[in-house]
């Protein structure tokens, strides 16, 4: 029998999916850049590269057999980027990858962001709860009297 908790967690989960579904595949700019991030990389530029990067307004990149990932421009000096939805590939799992680079001219650098996938950990937490409210259909007790059972 399903408990009220996860019935209303899985409930949650599907209308994160729909909705991170929705915001990222609309570039969203509160979604790539105001949600917490995480920094991953700082990149130097030449003149030519910084150039090419600021006239860049939207790209595809595709590598072999690995998923589409889609660049599009957000501002003059901000790039959101994430894998494209529906991309049939060798290599295929859940859209995972979302994105963001600031441009600094200045410095003639790009700071790499990942943007967190809320989804993913909100899943990551139902499986677990999972886990946890059914772990006495699992038998971790070591009885000491009967030492020949196997723990």
């Amino acid at each position: 029998m399903i408990s009220f908790f996860e019935y209303y967690f899985f409930l949650i989960i599907v209308i994160s999916i729909i909705s991170e579904l929705i915001i990222s595949t609309r570039w969203s700019k509160f979604y790539f850049t105001k949600l917490p991030k995480i920094p991953l990389k700082i990149i130097s530029l030449n003149e030519r590269q910084l150039e090419k990067l600021l006239t860049l307004d939207e790209y595809e990149f595709k590598k072999d057999m690995q998923p589409t990932i889609l660049i599009n421009k957000l501002s003059k000096d901000q790039i959101a980027m994430r894998e494209k939805l529906f991309d049939f590939s060798a290599i295929s799992y859940s859209s995972i990858i979302h994105g963001y680079m600031q441009i600094d001219k200045k410095c003639k650098e790009v700071k790499v962001y990942g943007v967190f996938n809320y989804t993913m950990i909100l899943f990551v937490v139902f499986l677990v709860s999972q886990f946890w409210n059914h772990a006495d259909l699992l038998d971790f007790n070591c009885s000491k009297k009967n030492l020949s059972r196997s723990c």
